[in-house]
Formats: C-alpha cells, sequence, structure tokens
C-alpha cells in the first residue's frame, strides 16, 4: 500500500463522513419539519368553563410553513376549520423557530369525541402545500361543574383487547357493505354542528346565568338571543340528519339574524339603550299581532281565538322597569326608549333602525371583530331571500326536456352529501360566531364586575 492508496482512502472516508452528516442534517432540518404538541390547559378570566384542548404546531425546519386549516380527529370523523376559541384565524404564516397554537373549546371537543370508537382525539395542521402535520391521540376531558369552579376529567384510554376488537368490528362493517357511499361528508359536517350546541348548552350554567346589577336588561337579552339560537341549531341538527335541508332556509336566516342582532348589541354606541330597543320593539309587535288576531276572531262568528287576558305592553314594559331597578340598573331608560319607540310612527322594522346590508356595514366601520363580520358577510347573499317564498331560481337544478315538454324537480326529501353538508356547516358557522360574541359580552361583565368592587 503506497501513499496513493493512502490518500485515495482518506478521501472516499472523508467523502462519506461528510455525505453522512449532511443526510442526518437534510433529514433533521427538513424544509416542512414540524413537531405538534396537544394538552388541556384553562383560560384566565373565563366567565364560562375555562377548558380548552391547546395544539401547538413548532417549526423546526429550514423554511416558513403556511398553515391553513387545523382538523379534530376523532379516528372516524373529522372537523376542519379556520377559526379558534381565543387564537387568530387561520391563515398563518409560522416562521422557522416560530409556533402556533389553536385552541377548541373543551365542551365541544367532549362532543366530538362521542362520535369516535373511543374517546380519544388529535389536530392536525395542513399547510397551504397540502402537507399535514399531526399530533398524538389525546384521551378527550369532560369539563365539568362544582360548587367551588371547574374540573377537567380525563376518558380512560381503551386497553389493548378493545381496540383489537374495535379493528375487527371496523373491518367487519366495510367488509359487510361494499357498496355503500360514503357519508364522511355530511357526518363531518353534522358533528361539526352537534359539537358547537353543546358548546353553548354549557355556557347555561349557573355561573354563566349569573347577571349583573347595572348590566342585567343587556344580560338578560343577550342570553335570550343565545337560547333562541341554540333551539334553532338543534332543529337544523334534527333536519339535516333526516337529509332534509330543503325548504329549511328560514331556520338558517333566523340564526344569521340572531348573530347579526348580537354584534350590533355588543358594538353600538350605547350598548343599553339598545338592548332596551330589543325589549320594546318585541313586546309592540307582539301586541300589535295580538290586536289584530283579535279583530279577525271578532269577525269570524265561529272563532274561538279570544284573548284570554293577555298583559299589555305597557303593563310588561313597566314589571321590566322595576325589576331593571331592583337589579341596580337605569328603569327611567326602560321608560324612555318605550315611549319613543310607541310614539314614532311609522316604526320602522328593525329596532336598530337599519336595514341589513347596514348593519354590517356599520359594524365593519366600527370595530366588529373581521374574522366574524366576513362569516356574517359571506352568508348575507345567500341567506337574504330565506326568509321569504321565492321560486328559488338560483339553486334549484332540473332537468328540461324540450322535446317531450316536461320538467323534472329533484326530489326535495333526500339531500345530497353536499347539499346536507353545506346545510349543517351554515349553522355551525352562524352559530359560532353567536356564541364567540356571547362570550365576549361575558367578558366585558366580569372585567367590569371586577372594576366596580371596591
Amino acid at each position: 500500500m503506497d501513499a496513493a492508496w493512502w490518500v485515495t482512502t482518506a478521501i472516499a472516508g472523508w467523502g462519506a463522513i461528510l455525505a453522512t452528516i449532511l443526510a442526518v442534517r437534510a433529514l433533521t432540518r427538513a424544509p416542512g419539519r414540524a413537531r405538534v404538541g396537544l394538552g388541556y390547559t384553562a383560560r384566565a378570566g373565563a366567565a364560562a368553563q375555562p377548558f380548552v384542548l391547546a395544539a401547538t404546531i413548532s417549526n423546526r425546519g429550514r423554511e416558513p410553513i403556511f398553515l391553513a386549516e387545523a382538523t379534530l380527529d376523532t379516528r372516524r370523523i373529522a372537523m376542519s376549520t379556520t377559526r379558534f376559541a381565543t387564537a387568530p384565524p387561520l391563515p398563518v404564516e409560522v416562521k422557522p423557530g416560530q409556533s402556533y397554537t389553536a385552541d377548541f373549546e373543551a365542551a365541544m371537543v367532549w362532543a366530538a369525541s362521542s362520535y369516535g370508537p373511543f374517546r380519544e382525539v388529535r389536530v392536525l395542521f395542513r399547510d397551504q402545500r397540502g402537507r399535514s402535520y399531526a399530533s398524538e391521540f389525546l384521551a378527550a376531558g369532560e369539563p365539568r361543574q362544582t360548587p367551588t369552579g371547574w374540573t377537567l376529567s380525563l376518558a380512560e384510554r381503551p386497553t389493548v383487547g378493545q381496540r383489537l376488537r374495535a379493528g375487527i368490528l371496523r373491518r367487519h362493517r366495510t367488509a359487510s357493505a361494499p357498496g355503500v357511499v360514503s357519508l364522511d361528508q355530511s357526518a363531518n359536517a353534522l358533528a361539526g354542528l352537534a359539537a358547537e350546541i353543546e358548546a353553548c348548552r354549557a355556557m347555561f350554567d349557573g355561573a354563566a346565568l349569573r347577571v349583573y346589577g347595572p348590566r342585567f336588561l343587556q344580560d338578560s337579552v343577550v342570553i335570550r338571543y343565545l337560547h333562541g339560537a341554540v333551539a334553532t341549531a338543534e332543529v337544523m341538527e334534527i333536519l339535516a340528519r333526516a337529509r332534509h335541508p330543503a325548504g329549511a332556509e328560514p331556520l338558517a336566516r333566523f340564526l344569521f339574524e340572531t348573530a347579526l342582532d348580537l354584534m350590533y348589541l355588543l358594538y353600538a354606541p350605547d350598548a343599553a339603550e339598545a338592548a332596551a330597543r330589543t325589549v320594546a320593539w318585541n313586546l309592540l309587535d307582539r301586541e300589535r299581532g295580538l290586536q289584530q288576531a283579535a279583530v279577525v276572531a271578532g269577525a269570524d262568528p265561529n272563532g274561538e281565538a279570544e284573548l284570554r287576558g293577555a298583559e299589555t305592553a305597557d303593563e310588561v314594559i313597566e314589571a321590566t322597569a322595576r325589576a331593571v331597578a331592583r337589579m341596580g340598573g337605569d328603569a327611567g331608560l326602560v321608560r324612555r326608549v318605550y315611549a319613543d319607540a310607541k310614539a314614532t310612527k311609522p316604526r320602522f322594522w328593525h329596532w336598530s333602525n337599519m336595514s341589513r346590508t347596514a348593519m354590517i356595514n356599520h359594524l365593519e366601520a366600527h370595530g366588529a371583530p373581521a374574522e366574524l363580520v366576513a362569516v356574517l358577510r359571506g352568508l348575507w347573499s345567500a341567506l337574504s331571500d330565506a326568509g321569504h317564498p321565492s321560486p328559488r331560481w338560483h339553486n334549484l337544478r332540473f332537468d328540461l326536456d324540450p322535446e317531450a315538454m316536461t320538467m323534472t324537480l329533484p326530489d326535495s326529501r333526500m339531500a345530497s352529501e353536499e347539499e346536507v353538508a353545506e346545510f349543517a356547516e351554515r349553522g355551525r358557522d352562524l352559530l359560532h360566531v353567536a356564541r364567540r360574541l356571547v362570550e365576549q359580552h361575558r367578558a366585558r361583565a366580569e372585567t367590569e364586575q371586577r372594576e366596580r368592587k371596591p
């Protein structure tokens, strides 16, 4: 072995070592390398239950990651979203060395986990290039209220035997029904709607329904709005599960108007006066309807629809004003707003004195959350005629046969996967906006109450 051999061997060895180092470096510092951690945490100062499932993605690569959406996965269904409990909405750029945390309401996560084979969940982030970054599965937690606050009880993890049995049953179902059409699209949307309903219902507890003296009227108006929205969303879920959303657009329109009214209440120049107007308009409209019904019943000799001692709007508003005074609020404001509404002839159809389009424009210009305004603006064009009869020329497909001079309409009793999913997602999005607004209202009330304490 001469010197040339040694030189050649040294160069080859050095080349192999360098190639190995570069390969390891490339593997550990890949452009899209990221890690996703998952765990529960409690929000400080939350008005309702404080727990959220937090998923943190850390960029360990050399290039930025442009996150497009996050998905909550329960092994059987997956719900994708770009909006979260408190985190900034997606899309978001995560630069090398940085991280981003998406948080999901614990009540919503617990409801979604019921659709999986076990109470386990994980979170997947997807970037704009289609790459996915997944966490490990974690036991779902159930938030529970106690006399002293809130606790989170984690579900038991399944045993090895339970996992094996679940896998066998899943394969058996798949093999025994090879021709079944996948319902993943509508199932995911329905799970999302059900989870959002559960998250809203979790707000109807003792702590969340506590009202504060000067804000009594605002608190009661806001929570009544949310109660009506939840009841409507539950009906939407029933119709969607029956695969019969056709003709149910007025329900989505109701949710839209609820979310828009709530947003205007929170961002009106005088929220207390706006809350009083909702009460005054509602009572006067109800009284006018009762009076018209009495006229009709009186003109019909066989009619039995007589007024059975119904309270007048004057009586109800006076009782409301006394209740507001007992709670330490401004009873004079309630009486004044009612008197103004009663004296206005003709009275505008909505208590804001604005059209829906004008309300959205006003809110956008006066500090309402841009991501929530965008949801309402995006759905307004689709729902603008949902509360009125129409020929549905723009969205009802039909087959036309000029030779036979016939047209064939679709069966309204069996909607497509896309129609069911779109209907359920629309309900979820609108209910989500309403819930976020009520949470903001409650946070303001908590802050005001703390500041009032000596």
